[in-house]
């Protein structure tokens, strides 16, 4: 599954640009945003187009990344879940995300702070992403805490 990758994408752009400190060029940047955040959507449409095509289409698909802790009967992993509700919240995140930072490349080519700009909002997306598809409420706690909002305000 795909799945993974749909966060990854936006992640992997914010660290890129929180790494580079602002020192690539206005189109550098938004070609690296456009291209993260196209793939990032890319992957949840196939996700999707695969998750409803396959036999788990009325359930939920869990897809475990690690396990975090064992400890007894208790076993905690770090996991994401993907059923009907969380499909199409990742399509809106995703693609919507997509149209917009694609829109804010364009309006914030000429600002002097576009890394940092970018660096904010990929997180932000990434952040929703892991929101919407988190199989527990430490994922969701992660994502929903609004650290990555107050970084945009």
């Amino acid at each position: 599954m795909l799945l993974p990758l749909v966060i990854l994408c936006p992640l992997a752009v914010s660290i890129i640009l929180m790494l580079t400190g602002g020192k690539l060029p206005a189109r550098a940047t938004t070609l690296l945003v456009g291209a993260g955040m196209g793939l990032c959507a890319f992957f949840a449409v196939i996700s999707a187009s695969s998750f409803l095509s396959g036999p788990d289409s009325l359930g939920s698909l869990h897809v475990v990344l690690w396990n975090w802790m064992n400890v007894g009967s208790f076993n905690a992993q770090i996991a994401l879940t993907l059923d009907r509700l969380s499909l199409v919240m990742m399509l809106v995140v995703s693609c919507v995300g997509f149209l917009i930072l694609v829109y804010a490349c364009a309006y914030m080519y000429d600002d002097p702070d576009i890394a940092r700009f970018f660096t904010y909002m990929t997180l932000f997306v990434a952040s929703m992403l892991l929101l919407v598809l988190a199989s527990d409420l430490l994922g969701v706690f992660i994502g929903w805490e609004g650290w990555v909002s107050a970084l945009i305000c």
